[in-house]
Formats: structure tokens, sequence, C-alpha cells
């Protein structure tokens, strides 16, 4: 599918969705990557997604994955909280003390 029949196609699931397209940057990237991310998180096999996303390498998917562990994700929305001055979402010693590295380090 080509560059001009995406971004058409963006468009016409924007418009369909009410997603407000003025303020947000949608490109075939974005469409790439949720669709690997999709495809991962859904156990289908690298060659096949390879086979639709055109990568040649395995390893150049990784770069695509979410983070797997609860750790992981937790880490990410504490950062995420942290950057827009919301609470923390752990109590734990060690999230502290990251936390206050992280404001240290700003």
């Amino acid at each position: 599918m080509g560059e001009k029949s995406v971004k058409g196609l963006m468009k016409e699931i924007a418009t369909i969705t009410e997603i407000d397209c003025d303020k947000r940057k949608f490109t075939n990237h974005s469409g790439r990557k949720t669709f690997i991310q999709i495809s991962k998180s859904e156990g289908i096999s690298d060659n096949d997604v390879m086979s639709v996303s055109r990568h040649k390498n395995p390893h150049s998917l990784a770069y695509y994955e979410r983070p797997k562990s609860i750790l992981q994700q937790n880490t990410l929305s504490q950062i995420n909280s942290l950057i827009y001055n919301d609470t923390l979402l752990s109590n734990d010693k060690n999230c502290k003390f990251f936390f206050f590295s992280l404001r240290n380090f700003q």
C-alpha cells in the first residue's frame, strides 16, 4: 500500500472514529508500529509479522515491543506520573528512591 493510500485511509479512520487530527501527527509508521505491537502481544510469530511489515531482520522487531514485565509497566507509569506531576503509584522504597534521584537529576 502506498503512502498516499495509507494517508487517505488514516484520515478516513480518524473521521469515522471522530479523532481530532489537527493536534496529532499520524504517519505510516504509526500504523506499522501499532500493527507490530498488537501482533506481538497476540503471540503472532516474528516470521509472520515480518512478512507483513517487510522487516528483514527479526531483531528489528524488538524496537517495537512494549514492556513485558509488571515492573517495567509500573516504572513507565510512574515516570509518566512524575512528568505530569501526578502522585506516585507505589509506596515501594526502591520506587521512592528512584523518583528522588530522578527529581534531583532534573
